[in-house]
């Protein structure tokens, strides 16, 4: 005998699921396990930032974090002179100045 009892457990709902404690909608990735950690410190540190509040990592923490920045930074302006950036000549020419001069904002 079937019935026509509209299931109200589980499923998808308006309203339903954990809130975001950013205050800004969010959406779920897949990140690398290794840097799943570094992730998460570099959230919690702009939301530190955009609140003004104290950090809650060590020193060693966030120095690893701006490690793996500015590697990053500097991979991109390796890439942007090989021309191995897509959209690159779309930039403002200012734009373009900022990304291939990078190393200089950090010695």
């Amino acid at each position: 005998m079937e019935t026509n009892k509209k299931n109200t457990h589980g499923g998808r709902r308006i309203g339903a699921g954990r809130k975001s404690n950013l205050g800004t909608p969010t959406s779920v990735i897949r990140v690398p396990s290794y840097r799943k950690r570094n992730i998460k410190i570099e959230i919690d540190m702009f939301q530190s930032h955009i609140i003004n509040k104290p950090y809650n990592y060590s020193a060693s923490e966030i120095y690893e974090v701006i490690n793996d920045l500015i590697y990053f930074l500097i991979n991109c302006q390796e890439r942007a002179r090989e021309g191995k950036i897509k959209g690159f000549e779309e930039l403002t020419p200012m734009q373009r100045y900022a990304i291939l001069n990078l190393k200089s904002k950090f010695s």
